[in-house]
C-alpha cells in the first residue's frame, strides 16, 4: 500500500538567510522527535530548506472550520489536545522541552481522518537552568494578537 508524500521548500522569491535555515531545522527536528505521535505530520527527510513529509489529504482546518459539524469539531479538538500533549511531552511528561509557539487552525491538517499538528518552524526548544534544573523562560518573538497566550497578553517578559 503506497503512501502519498509531499515536498515543501522555501519559495523562490525568499532570500536564503541563516534565520530561515534555523526555522526549518527546528521544524524538522521537532517532527522527527515526534514521529511516535499519530497526531503529528510524519517527516521522511530534510535538507536545508526542503522537507519531505506525509501528505495531508484535507487542507488546513482553518479554511473549513465553519462548515464542520459539532461532533467533527469535538473530534478535531481531541486530536489537537492529544497532539499538544505529545509536543509538550517530547522528552517525557515531567518536563516540557518544546513549545509549538504557532498553534492555530492554519497549522492543523488531516491525514487519514486524524487531525495532525504541522509547522513547527517557530517552535521553541526550552532550555533548562543548570543551577536549579528549572525551565528557562523565553521571550515572545511574534506579537500576532490572535495567537498570543495569556502570558503574552499580560506582557510577561519571559514565557514558560
Amino acid at each position: 500500500d503506497a503512501e502519498n508524500a509531499v515536498i515543501k521548500t522555501l519559495k523562490y522569491d525568499h532570500n536564503y538567510e541563516d534565520a530561515h535555515y534555523e526555522h526549518n531545522r527546528v521544524d524538522a527536528v521537532a517532527m522527527e522527535r515526534l514521529t511516535f505521535s499519530p497526531h503529528i505530520i510524519d517527516i521522511y527527510g530534510f535538507c536545508g530548506h526542503t522537507v519531505f513529509t506525509e501528505f495531508a489529504d484535507v487542507p488546513r482546518f482553518g479554511r473549513m472550520a465553519d462548515k464542520l459539524k459539532n461532533w467533527d469539531k469535538l473530534r478535531i479538538a481531541r486530536d489537537i489536545a492529544q497532539g499538544l500533549t505529545d509536543v509538550h511531552g517530547i522528552d517525557g511528561k515531567e518536563q516540557v522541552t518544546f513549545v509549538h509557539f504557532d498553534m492555530n487552525l492554519a497549522n492543523v491538517v488531516s491525514s487519514k481522518g486524524t487531525a495532525k499538528l504541522n509547522d513547527f518552524n517557530i517552535g521553541i526548544m526550552v532550555k533548562r537552568n543548570i543551577t536549579n534544573g528549572g525551565q528557562c523562560g523565553f521571550p515572545s518573538k511574534y506579537p500576532n494578537p490572535q495567537w498570543r497566550s495569556p502570558e503574552e497578553a499580560l506582557n510577561s517578559q519571559y514565557l514558560n
